[in-house]
């Protein structure tokens, strides 16, 4: 599993105090503003990289994203009731530390 160290992204912005836990229902475009605050000039293609390459990663004081493989199953098309095969894939979950499980449950 690759750690992404402290070092790797502002300190100013990632501490356990400063997450924005407050109001956990936020809009896709402010998650990809967040997201793109953590990670500068960047830092998120190594974090695709590294996912893609079937390597798991953990953010140091926030949680892991963590590759699972789901094999190919049969599946039902909900509106005309045929049988589909829904194809084995890749999947990325996410499991959060400690700290942010603390700050989420008060």
């Amino acid at each position: 599993m690759r750690t992404v160290w402290r070092a790797y992204y502002p300190r100013h912005r990632w501490t356990a105090n400063s997450l924005p836990l407050d109001n956990l229902h936020r809009t896709t475009a402010a998650c990809e503003r967040y997201y793109s605050s953590l990670f500068p000039s960047g830092g998120d293609v190594c974090f695709r990289t590294t996912l893609a390459s079937g390597e798991n990663v953990k953010l140091s004081g926030f949680g892991s994203f963590i590759l699972l493989h789901k094999n190919a199953r049969p599946g039902r098309n909900p509106t005309n009731m045929d049988m589909v095969e829904i194809s084995a894939r890749r999947v990325v979950t996410y499991r959060s530390s400690q700290i942010v499980r603390g700050k989420a449950n008060g």
